[in-house]
């Protein structure tokens, strides 16, 4: 689960959208992104160091100690206990549920933005500077993998593994992203054929399959769909107005994206 439940946990929607109810966070600091190992335990991390638990399934938070100050940008936990948080001084770990965090040493200072596992070894950390590492061994150890565009301006922002082989990685672009089909070993460059001229910034990308996927993001607004693993594109925003956050369907039908001003889009036909 990404950083889309953040949003539609703690923003106050309008009365249209009655089905969403407000929580109480405990914080004021942004929230960037959230993730539930089980039913009823869940992670959320953000502004300044901020990392909240709750136990109940989101009905009420807590804030944890996180041993930084530095901006949290996402979280993944393997299960209750183990998980990762990382963002601009690099990632965080705990092994008991959070109670406790250490700062792991890892071979970049550029910041991070998103982390993923494939299983309870294999993991990635996506971010600045075209940053991507790699873990086996459960996250004890991390080493740079090269790509394409490891250039000084290209961020990194979101990283998706439909099946252990094959990955995506958005973020800053010229209508391109990175694909994988070596498990994460080597990454190549796709350019995307709608309004490659247009500068635009992917925040989010989420596969359902190894071939169906989504990207979306702002600046150039954006939200677009492959039914052939990045080959080709398909508009999915006919507005021209779409500014996307986060994408996460919890089923190959049912997908959420959330973007600006408390924007929440919900499609019940795979993006059709």
């Amino acid at each position: 689960m990404k950083s889309i439940f953040t949003i539609l946990i703690l923003i106050n929607f309008n009365v249209a959208i009655a089905q969403w109810t407000q929580k109480n966070s405990g914080t004021t600091h942004d929230l960037y992104d959230i993730h539930f190992p089980t039913a009823d335990t869940g992670y959320a991390v953000g502004y300044y160091g901020t990392i909240l638990k709750t136990n109940d399934a989101g009905n009420t938070w807590t804030i944890l100690n996180s041993n930084t100050f530095s901006d949290l940008y996402a979280v993944y936990f393997l299960n209750s206990n183990q998980g990762f948080v990382v963002g601009d001084s690099g990632i965080f770990t705990t092994t008991n549920g959070g109670n406790t965090w250490n700062q792991q040493v890892i071979p970049t200072s550029n910041p991070l933005r998103d982390v993923e596992f494939i299983n309870h070894q294999i993991g990635f950390c996506v971010g600045h500077s075209g940053t991507i590492l790699k873990t086996t061994d459960g996250g004890n150890s991390w080493v740079i993998k090269p790509n394409d565009i490891s250039q000084p301006m290209i961020n990194f922002k979101s990283i998706i593994f439909p099946i252990p082989d094959t990955g995506y990685i958005a973020g800053h672009s010229l209508w391109d992203f990175l694909k994988t089909t070596d498990g994460g070993e080597t990454w190549n460059r796709i350019q995307i054929d709608t309004n490659p001229g247009n500068p635009v910034i992917f925040e989010s990308v989420y596969f359902t399959s190894a071939h169906t996927g989504y990207i979306g993001g702002w600046y150039g607004a954006v939200l677009i769909k492959t039914l052939d693993g990045g080959n080709s594109w398909i508009n999915k925003d006919s507005s021209g107005q779409a500014q996307i956050y986060s994408i996460y369907f919890p089923t190959s039908a049912v997908g959420y994206t959330t973007g600006w001003y408390s924007t929440v889009l919900k499609t019940s036909d795979s993006g059709s």
